[in-house]
């Protein structure tokens, strides 16, 4: 602002109420709109009421709780602990958490094979990790897809 520049000032006197109560509910319905991808009540209605949660809200919330937990302790305790442990050996291990509830392995697999039909390539170990499959060791049997003969 320059010199000599006028300002209003805006009375935020409570009065009982809290300043502009449709900027605060609007602004609660943006960050919750931002944050969750959904909003509290429809705001393109001025009667909205209830909650228009995605039916895996809860689902969708633990596995993401899951995957920052998991994250954190990968990057601030697992190399730590490991080298205290092993020395300067390389870290071969990390600490994930797997929620109790999971996705819809269904639809996750249907989506795989959708995206390898297109020609997308995966990491057989990201895969096998998605999925909690263990890569298999040695001196156990391994199933493998037998080919069809023509």
């Amino acid at each position: 602002m320059t010199t000599g520049t006028q300002i209003e000032t805006i009375d935020l006197t409570s009065r009982g109420e809290l300043p502009y109560p449709p900027l605060v509910d609007r602004m609660d319905r943006a960050m919750s709109a931002l944050w969750r991808g959904s909003d509290l009540s429809t705001l393109s209605r001025s009667s909205g009421t209830g909650a228009s949660l995605q039916g895996d809200e809860c689902i969708l919330l633990e596995e993401d709780d899951a995957c920052t937990i998991s994250e954190t302790l990968n990057q601030q305790v697992d190399a730590h602990v490991l080298h205290y442990l092993f020395g300067e050996e390389p870290i071969k291990a990390y600490i994930k958490l797997i929620p109790k509830t999971r996705r819809n392995l269904q639809e996750e697999l249907r989506i795989y094979r959708e995206l390898y039909d297109m020609g997308v390539t995966f990491s057989a170990e990201k895969v096998r990790e998605n999925f909690s499959i263990p890569i298999p060791s040695t001196d156990e049997t391994i199933l493998k897809k037998q080919e069809s003969v023509a």
